[in-house]
Formats: C-alpha cells, sequence, structure tokens
C-alpha cells in the first residue's frame, strides 16, 4: 500500500541539530517523490530553528529558492522551499533518465 508524500514537516519542539537530521532525510523523499515546494514548520519561537532552516536549506543543491510564510501559510513560522528541476525530474520519465545518463556518463548534450 503506496501513502501520499506529505508536503509539508513540522519540525517544532525539535533542537537545531535533530531538526537538522530530519529535515535532511524528508527533502530527499521529497524530491524523490518528485514535489515541486514543500512547507517546513519551524515556530515562531526565538528564531534559532528558523535560521538552521535557511541555512541547511542555503547549502542543498536541490533547493531553488525559499523564503517565509506569507499570511495564511504561517508567516514566520514557517518557511517554504522550492526544488530545482536541473536533471528534468518534473518532465516524463524517459526524458528525465535520458538526462540523469547523460550527466553521470560526463557527455553533454543540449535539451
Amino acid at each position: 500500500k503506496m501513502t501520499a508524500m506529505p508536503t509539508e514537516i513540522d519540525l517544532r519542539g525539535m533542537d537545531a541539530v535533530e531538526a537538522i537530521c530530519v529535515l535532511d532525510r524528508y527533502l530527499d523523499e521529497a524530491m524523490r517523490a518528485k514535489l515541486s515546494t514543500v512547507r517546513i514548520i519551524h515556530g515562531k519561537g526565538t528564531g534559532v530553528l528558523r535560521a538552521a532552516v535557511q541555512q541547511d536549506l542555503k547549502k542543498n543543491k536541490f533547493v531553488k529558492k525559499f523564503r517565509l510564510g506569507q499570511y495564511g501559510e504561517g508567516e514566520d513560522g514557517v518557511t517554504i522551499a522550492e526544488f530545482a528541476d536541473f536533471l528534468g525530474l518534473w518532465r516524463k520519465p524517459a526524458e528525465a533518465a535520458e538526462r540523469i545518463w547523460l550527466t553521470f556518463s560526463g557527455k553533454t548534450a543540449i535539451m
């Protein structure tokens, strides 16, 4: 039985080290599930968790951009992250597989 990949993760109550470990695993799974954006709930609090989350997102090569939530999304208590599609994962599976093969085989192609 297959379960749907959640589009958000709640890190509230975790310390920064635990939250980043959980976040990295979640981001990896979200990419594999071909989600284009995710909502990361870190809470407002002191801002330590928000800062750790955003530092981690800056280093993640699969994250194209991120921003704080807007009104109705959770505002400063959440970060919205958008994944980069530099391997064409949102395309048709055959096109994505070919692009990945070309990337790892060292060949270049314009697609």
